[in-house]
C-alpha cells in the first residue's frame, strides 16, 4: 500500500495521522540527505566539536535538534555557569576523538551526553526513526570521506559545501538518497516524483485536489529559443500563460499518480475554496479531468462534484463485464468523517496498549567495590573547604563565593580553574565617573574560562627564545581559535613580552623558599626567556597510582606545610570514604622546566584580582591560592615530578633536583627596567612533606591523623628518610647538579 503526496509537508501530515491510529508508515523519497534539517544541525554540531572553545559555536550547537532544548532550558544554560561548563567539557571530550579521525565516536559522545535518542523518541514519536536514520547516514558518509581528505578541517569544509550546495534540490546520487528508516512491512508514503516508474498494489491519493496557483509570470517563451521567461510586472497575459503551464504540469503528475496502482486506486475528492471562499476545484488537474465541460458555465459546488462522480458509475468500461463495477463512489459529510476517525483512533490506542509487554529487570544482589577511582585535581577539590574559614581575607579586600562550587568533577581543560572567586579590589577611595571608558589592557582583557584557555594556548605555543613581535601569527591564531576579537593583538603582544621577561622568583615571599636549598640572597634570578626549548615540556601528562587516599592524608600534608587543613564534601569525606580510596591520579602540568640543575612545575593563572599591579602582591596571591585550593594542586604536581625524576635520574635527590612549583598569575606579571613587580607565587614544598605524601599514598604510612595534628615539626617516614640519607651519601649534590644541568629532559 502506498500513499502518494506532493511534498514533504503532506507526507508529515499523513505520517502523524497514521501514527494516531497506531499504523506505522515509512516515507520514501529521492531527496538529498544533505538537504535535510538534520544535515544542517549536524554541521553546526561538528563546527562546535571542531572548535570546542568557541562559545558562539557551542551555543549554536546546543540549539540544534540533537539537544532538543526548549527556550527555558537554553536560557538557563546561558545563566548557569556550572551547567554551561559541563556542556563545554562535552565538546572538549568529543574534540579529542574528532582530531584523531574518530568521527562517529566524536558525534556519539555528544549524542550520549545530550540523551538525544531518548528525547527524539519522546518528543518526535512519529519521526524518531527518520531522524536516527538520517543522523547515522550522514555520520557514515562523513566517516567515509575522512579517508579521502587529509585533516579534519578539509573534511569539515567538504561537509559544509555539501550542505550549502545549490543543487541539493535535484535528484541525489545513490549514496546521498534518503534511506528507508525501516524495512518492516509498513504503509509506504512517497512523493509523486519519487513514484515515477514504480507500481503499488493499492494507491491512495489524499491531496490530489490540492494545487498552488501561479502568482508570478514565469513561463516558457514562444520564441525560437523556447527559454524560461520572467515578466517582472506580472502582466495578465503572461500570468495566464504561467498558470496554464502550471495546470499542464499538474495534469502530468496526475497521470503519473493514477497509473501507479495495480489493483486499486482511492482518490480523495474535496472542493477547494480560495481566500474569498470561492470554489476553485476546476483549477486543479483533477478538477479539469473530473468536471470537464460541467464547470464551463458555473463554479463547482458539492452537487456538481457529486454529479460528475456519479457519471463514472454509468460508464460501461468498454462493455467488458469484468470491469463492470470498477468505479465506486462514496460521499461522506465532514463531521461524520471526523467522528469515524476519532472512534478508530480510540480503538487503535486501546489495542496498542493491550499489546504493550510488561518489562522487568533482574535484581542485582552482588557487591561492587567503588573504592577505586581515577581522579584529578578538579575532582579532588570539588566540595573542598577549610575547616574554620572558607577564605583568608587580605586587609582592605573582600572575596567572592567559593570556587569549589564552580568546579565539575573530572574536568580538565587548561584555564578552566581561572577567573573564578577572584579578589575584588578596594575602590572606596577611587572616584568613579558616570560613564567609564574601557581601556584595553591586560586587566580589561576578557575574563572567564574561555579567555583563560586562550591565554594557556598562546603560552603553550610561543617560543620563549624568539621575540614575541615575530610570533604575531601565534597570538592571532589563539584569539581567533577562542572567539576573541583581533583588536586585542597589540595588547597581548606587550603582555606576553612582560610575562616572558618577568623574573620568576623576584616576586616571591622568602618564606615560601625552602631554606635548605636557597637563602634570599642566593635566590636565582631567571625568566622564561632564559629557558631553552630543550629544557621545557609543555602540557606534560602524568598518571600515578595510589593505594590509600583519604581526607586525613591530605590534611596532614597541608598542616606540615603550615597551612590549614581542608575538609571534603565529596568521595573523600569521612562518611563516604572510611577505608580509603585506591586508584590513579591523572593530570596535565602546564609547563615543566629545567634550569641550572633544578626542575620546576609551572602553572598559568589568568585570575583577575584588580586593575593595578599592586593588587597582585604576595598577600593577595596567597589569598587566591587558598581560595582555589591551589596548594593541593601544587602538592599533586610536585609529587608527580618527584616520582618521575626518581624513576629517571640516577642518584636522584629531592633537595638538589626539585626547584618547586611556580604559579604565574599572568595579569600581574610585568618587567620594568629589568625589575619585576609581582604576579609570581613560589611554593618550594619541603622534602619531608612530599616523602610523607608519597609513602602515605602507597599505603606505607600508618601513623594516625592526631599524631601529625599535634606535632608542629614535619614528620618523615623512617623508610623515606633512610633512602634519602643513603642517596646523599653515595653521590654529592655538586656532582649531581653538574650532571643534570647538561642533561635537561633527554633522559634516554
Amino acid at each position: 500500500m502506498c500513499i502518494l503526496v506532493r511534498n514533504r509537508n503532506q507526507a508529515s501530515v499523513i505520517k502523524k495521522t497514521l501514527a494516531q491510529l497506531n499504523i506505522r508508515s515509512v516515507f520514501i523519497s529521492r531527496d538529498n540527505i544533505f538537504n535535510t534539517a538534520v544535515a544542517k544541525d549536524l554541521l553546526r554540531l561538528l563546527m562546535a566539536i571542531n572548535s570546542p572553545f568557541n562559545e558562539q559555536k557551542v551555543r549554536a550547537a546546543c540549539a540544534t535538534c540533537f539537544f532538543a532544548y526548549d527556550i527555558d532550558t537554553l536560557f538557563k544554560l546561558q545563566h548557569d555557569p556550572v551547567l554551561w561548563q559541563q556542556h563545554l567539557d562535552w565538546f572538549y571530550n568529543a574534540n579529542q576523538r574528532w582530531v584523531y579521525g574518530q568521527i562517529s565516536s566524536a558525534i556519539d559522545t555528544i549524542l550520549l551526553q545530550a540523551d538525544t535518542l531518548n528525547k527524539w523518541q519522546l518528543l518526535e514519536p512519529t519521526e524518531y526513526e527518520r531522524l536516527i536514520t538520517d543522523q547515522r547516514h550522514l555520520s557514515e558518509l562523513i566517516q567515509q570521506q575522512s579517508v579521502k581528505h587529509a585533516g579534519v578541517e578539509k573534511l569539515l569544509h567538504w561537509f559544509e559545501q555539501q550542505v550549502i550546495a545549490d543543487d541539493n534540490w535535484s535528484d541525489a546520487t545513490d549514496d546521498q538518497q534518503l534511506r528507508l528508516e525501516s524495512d518492516s512491512n509498513l504503509v509506504q508514503i512517497a512523493t509523486l516524483h519519487a513514484s515515477k516508474g514504480l507500481e503499488y498494489p493499492i494507491v491512495y491519493l489524499p491531496f490530489v485536489c490540492d494545487f498552488k496557483a501561479a502568482k508570478t509570470a514565469i513561463y516558457t517563451s514562444n520564441q525560437e529559443s523556447k527559454g524560461l521567461t520572467y515578466r517582472v510586472d506580472n502582466r495578465t497575459q503572461e500570468l495566464q500563460q504561467a498558470e496554464a503551464e502550471r495546470l499542464a504540469e499538474d495534469l502530468r503528475l496526475l497521470y503519473v499518480a493514477m497509473t501507479r496502482p495495480i489493483f486499486n486506486l482511492v482518490i480523495g475528492v474535496y472542493n477547494l475554496l480560495d481566500a474569498y471562499k470561492r470554489p476553485v476545484l476546476d483549477n486543479s488537474g483533477l478538477g479539469q479531468v473530473l468536471l470537464g465541460e460541467l464547470a464551463t458555465n458555473q463554479k463547482p459546488n458539492n452537487e456538481l462534484i457529486e454529479q460528475a462522480c456519479n457519471r463514472l458509475l454509468q460508464l460501461d468500461c468498454n462493455n467488458d463485464i469484468e470491469f463492470k463495477d470498477c468505479f465506486q463512489y462514496q460521499s461522506q459529510a465532514e463531521d461524520l468523517v471526523v467522528d469515524e476517525f476519532n472512534q478508530r483512533k480510540s480503538a487503535g490506542l486501546s489495542l496498542h496498549s493491550n499489546k504493550t509487554p510488561v518489562l522487568r529487570f533482574s535484581q542485582f544482589s552482588g557487591n561492587v567495590n567503588d573504592n577505586w577511582k581515577m581522579i584529578s585535581y578538579s575532582s579532588l577539590v570539588a566540595g573542598a573547604h577549610h575547616s574554620e574559614n572558607k577564605f583568608v581575607e587580605s586587609p582592605g579586600h573582600k572575596t567572592t563565593d567559593s570556587f569549589a562550587q564552580e568546579q565539575l568533577n573530572d574536568i580538565w581543560v587548561s584555564g578552566l580553574s581561572d577567573e573564578q572567586n577572584n579578589i575584588e579590589p578596594d575602590q572606596s577611595n577611587v572616584q568613579i565617573t558616570s560613564e567609564p571608558i574601557m581601556v584595553k589592557d591586560r586587566f580589561s582583557f576578557p575574563k572567564g574560562a574561555n579567555a583563560g584557555t586562550c591565554l594557556h594556548w598562546i603560552m603553550e605555543n610561543l617560543d620563549f627564545q624568539q621575540p614575541v613581535v615575530e610570533q604575531v601569527d601565534v597570538i592571532e591564531s589563539g584569539l581567533t581559535r577562542y572567539g576573541i576579537e583581533l583588536s586585542w593583538v597589540s595588547v597581548t603582544i606587550d603582555w606576553m613580552k612582560d610575562i616572558i621577561n618577568c623574573n620568576l622568583l623576584a616576586g616571591s615571599d622568602t618564606k615560601s623558599i625552602d631554606e635548605n636549598v636557597n637563602t634570599p640572597d642566593q635566590t636565582p634570578s631567571y625568566s622564561l626567556a632564559d629557558i631553552e626549548n630543550k629544557d621545557r615540556l609543555v602540557e606534560m601528562e602524568f598518571y600515578f597510582n595510589f593505594n590509600s587516599l583519604n581526607q586525613s592524608i591530605l590534611s596532614n600534608a597541608l598542616q606540615m606545610m603550615g597551612l590549614k587543613p581542608v575538609h571534603f564534601d565529596n568521595f573523600l569525606s569521612a562518611s563516604a570514604n572510611q577505608d580509603g580510596l585506591s586508584g590513579i591520579v591523572k593530570g596535565f602540568i602546564d609547563l615543566t622546566i629545567h634550569h641550572k640543575g633544578k626542575y620546576y612545575v609551572l602553572d598559568y593563572k589568568s585570575n583577575y584580582l584588580g586593575d593595578d599591579l599592586l593588587f597582585y602582591n604576595h598577600a593577595n596571591l596567597e589569598v587566591s591560592m587558598s581560595d582555589h585550593h591551589y596548594q593541593i594542586q601544587a602538592l599533586i604536581y610536585t609529587l608527580a615530578l618527584h616520582r618521575w625524576l626518581k624513576s629517571r635520574l640516577p642518584h636522584y635527590d629531592y633537595n638538589v633536583h626539585v626547584g618547586g612549583a611556580l604559579y604565574l598569575f599572568l595579569r600581574g606579571m610585568q618587567t620594568m627596567n629589568n625589575i619585576s613587580t609581582s604576579g609570581v607565587y613560589v611554593m618550594n614544598i619541603k622534602q619531608d612533606v612530599i616523602e610523607y605524601l608519597d609513602a602515605a599514598l602507597e599505603g606505607k604510612f600508618e601513623q594516625s591523623q592526631s599524631t601529625y595534628a599535634e606535632n608542629s615539626e614535619p614528620v618523615l617516614s623512617q623508610q623515606s628518610q633512610t633512602d634519602s640519607d643513603s642517596a646523599t651519601d653515595d653521590f654529592s649534590h655538586q656532582d649531581v647538579t653538574s650532571t643534570v644541568s647538561q642533561m635537561g629532559f633527554d633522559f634516554d
